[in-house]
């Protein structure tokens, strides 16, 4: 996932001189295109052009003040760390420096949920979108496989909003079986959550997922088919979500469950909830994430989804018991 959207960026901006790239130490290997195409920032490229990329080690805070700076100079910049160090870390530059003065810059965040597992709490990315979805004036994605990577790219080269992407590392499966139609990009960008795979009109379960954790729910999915229960899977990969799109899938479930490899304080679950109790919808909603706690265990991503009841047998269980 993260090589599909760095590839599709670099693509985009790699010809546009408005757009400068920072990196805190990492990245190695994965931006090493990015950077050749850019040039380093106080150099000129072969063309003549002044560099647009640079790392600036492991300084954050700094970082995210000097993209403000670049940003406020009329520069699309987008910025790049791993897990919450560019967010939590630097929060209070993100809020002021960014946001407040509404700068285009775009924060891309690598690690999300539990891809750092064995490194313990202090690189689990599970408060994050909450803590960011809190601030004004951004949009936040959270793609659940390499083609939503790539269209987020798209919106996010050609968009002057500030922007949090949310991206785990390589490895993740693709989800949809095509490239996502007009009409799916256009979901995508106004929040609306996207169908993956075919969308049964005749399914009592709505499953709303945020990330690649999305292929839990897609097994849930074929497993609970074979119990003749019908259950459609949705990335919201986008917050704020769309209201109208929750209220059609609030009318066509009987349950709406969503899943997050995140606290569900604050986040997708939180969001949807906000929207059915405006809606004062009857319908059951089920909230699957981290339950207002750390994941102090250690462990890869799978083994801590098992732990933390964040995988396809939760979802089943919770369904063929009820």
């Amino acid at each position: 996932m993260r090589n599909a959207f760095i590839g599709e960026l670099t693509a985009l901006i790699k010809d546009d001189d408005r757009a400068v790239f920072l990196s805190a130490n990492c990245g190695w290997g994965v931006l090493d295109n990015l950077a050749s195409e850019l040039g380093e920032i106080g150099a000129k490229t072969q063309n003549g052009k002044s560099g647009r990329f640079l790392d600036v080690g492991i300084a954050e805070q700094n970082m995210i003040a000097l993209a403000a700076g670049l940003a406020a100079s009329g520069k699309r910049v987008f910025v790049y760390s791993i897990s919450n160090f560019p967010t939590l870390r630097a929060l209070e530059h993100i809020r002021n420096l960014i946001l407040y003065p509404s700068l285009n810059v775009k924060i891309i965040s690598i690690g999300a949920g539990f891809i750092y597992g064995a490194q313990g709490a202090t690189h689990h990315m599970t408060e994050d979108a909450g803590v960011m979805r809190a601030l004004p004036n951004i949009e936040i994605f959270t793609p659940s496989d390499p083609i939503e990577a790539a269209a987020i790219a798209r919106l996010c080269a050609a968009s002057d909003k500030a922007a949090y992407i949310r991206i785990q590392r390589g490895g993740e499966a693709t989800l949809h079986n095509v490239a996502l139609s007009d009409r799916k990009i256009e979901d995508l960008t106004n929040g609306t959550p996207i169908a993956i795979g075919e969308e049964s009109p005749n399914a009592s379960i709505a499953i709303i997922v945020s990330g690649a954790i999305a292929c839990e729910a897609i097994e849930a999915r074929e497993r609970l088919s074979a119990c003749e229960i019908v259950a459609n899977v949705y990335s919201a990969c986008r917050l704020p979500l769309n209201c109208a799109a929750i209220a059609r899938l609030a009318k066509q479930a009987d349950r709406i469950i969503t899943l997050e490899e995140h606290n569900t304080q604050g986040a997708l679950g939180s969001a949807v909830s906000e929207v059915l109790t405006d809606l004062q919808s009857p319908v059951k909603l089920v909230k699957l994430g981290l339950k207002d706690t750390f994941a102090v265990t250690v462990g890869d991503q799978s083994y801590l989804r098992k732990i933390y009841n964040l995988n396809a047998k939760a979802i089943i269980v919770l369904n063929v018991s009820s």
